[in-house]
């Protein structure tokens, strides 16, 4: 585990591989693997809500108990902390980084607020898989309370990244990427993301 950065009750489907070059790589996987076409532009007006909306329907906020959904421009420029870890905005590569290790993370939640990379708008297919790591945290969160138990919802949210890249044909060092995650974490029969309403398809 000392590879990789442990969110505690942060979700972290960007908890990336030491040196900062997996979503680099996961964005590189995508082209090498034919999938380019997949990339799109998400335009200006396009924005991470009504993405949400589309993705996750127009009653997201209340269904998974999210508080606020931002890019991680919008942070405060001091960032948010959990208690233990601050999490800052990079606006050279557009990525949140941690002040444990230069790591590259996608997206975050804690307490219902989610924070989306800037830098993951370039492609719907890992926009929608980091916002569905982190709306599986937010729903756990609201559902399991002061019980949440951050280790069993990564298991979960690590699987839904596993299903998701299978899904959708993504590169088979993704989906390897995500089972080592996966693996590093607790599992739990109740936190099984397919819990999660609307996730069970």
């Amino acid at each position: 585990m000392e590879n990789f950065l442990l969110l505690k009750k942060a979700g972290g489907a960007g908890a990336a591989l030491t040196g900062g070059n997996f979503w680099q790589g996961a964005a590189t996987g995508l082209i090498v693997s034919g999938l380019n076409h997949y990339v799109h532009i998400i335009e200006e007006r396009y924005t991470l809500d009504a993405f949400a909306k589309k993705k996750f329907g127009e009653d997201y906020k209340l269904k998974y108990g999210v508080k606020s959904l931002k890019w991680s421009s919008q942070m405060p420029k001091d960032g948010i902390s959990d208690g233990t870890t601050v999490y800052k905005h990079n606006s050279k590569t557009g990525y949140i980084y941690s002040n444990q290790g230069d790591k590259i993370i996608g997206g975050f939640q804690y307490k219902g607020a989610i924070y989306i990379a800037n830098a993951v708008r370039f492609n719907f297919l890992i926009l929608e898989l980091t916002l569905g790591h982190e709306i599986i945290h937010s729903y756990q969160s609201m559902k399991f309370g002061n019980d949440f138990r951050s280790s069993f919802s990564e298991n979960a949210a690590y699987q839904y990244n596993i299903d998701f890249s299978i899904k959708h044909n993504l590169a088979p060092s993704l989906i390897n990427h995500f089972t080592t995650l996966r693996n590093s974490y607790t599992p739990n029969a109740l936190y099984d993301y397919k819990l999660t309403p609307g996730f069970n398809k």
